[in-house]
């Protein structure tokens, strides 16, 4: 991303995406800035949530945690139920002090869940699978952050049915253990997730 950015360096959708990875490696300064650049370069930008995003990463990390739901507020604004938004939020607002707000984006949390892409997410980050942050005191400080908001450490206990219902690949997921449900699409890939793997590649470059 780096490369890309030096062959364009008005190149909006790169400063997003290396401002999201930069964050997650704990860069926070060269995350706000890039982040920052592309927000003044192309503010309507389709993908601007994920500059928004980055800046509320940043700033979680850097323990501004007013600053983080500012930011935070904003990128669920253009994503509601990507669940990497919502879990820096209710972070954030607990880490902020305002508890009840924390409960508000819990249960807005849950309730996306139902219909979003990735239903498992928090699950998956108390588990260790998904690690959106490569220092592991980042990735304990969001944890701690969640807990802070009411979400304590999930578990495998939950029973999941996969039912494959047509050939496009859409899958039903019915949760034994509290009987909700979610719906995914197989083909749909998680902007989130390729920012945390541009974390990884630039913890290691």
């Amino acid at each position: 991303m780096r490369r890309a950015l030096e062959v364009d360096p008005n190149s909006a959708s790169t400063l997003m995406w290396l401002a999201f990875a930069e964050a997650g490696a704990g860069l926070g300064g060269e995350a706000k800035a890039h982040a920052l650049l592309a927000l003044r370069l192309s503010p309507r930008d389709i993908w601007i949530g994920n500059a928004q995003l980055a800046l509320a990463t940043a700033s979680y990390c850097a323990r501004e945690y007013l600053e983080a739901v500012h930011w935070a507020e904003l990128a669920i604004q253009s994503l509601p139920t990507a669940p990497i938004r919502r879990a820096i939020m209710i972070a954030c607002c607990a880490r902020a002090g305002d508890l009840q707000r924390a409960a508000q984006e819990r249960a807005a949390q849950e309730r996306a869940a139902l219909d979003g892409f990735a239903p498992d997410f928090i699950a998956s980050l108390f588990r260790g699978e998904n690690r959106v942050f490569t220092r592991p005191e980042d990735m304990e400080h969001r944890l701690e952050g969640l807990r802070a908001g009411g979400i304590e450490r999930m578990t495998e206990t939950a029973t999941l049915t996969v039912l494959f219902t047509d050939i496009g690949g859409s899958i039903s997921l019915r949760q034994r253990q509290g009987e909700t449900a979610a719906h995914v699409k197989a083909d749909s890939v998680s902007a989130d997730r390729i920012g945390a793997a541009g974390s990884e590649a630039l913890a290691h470059r």
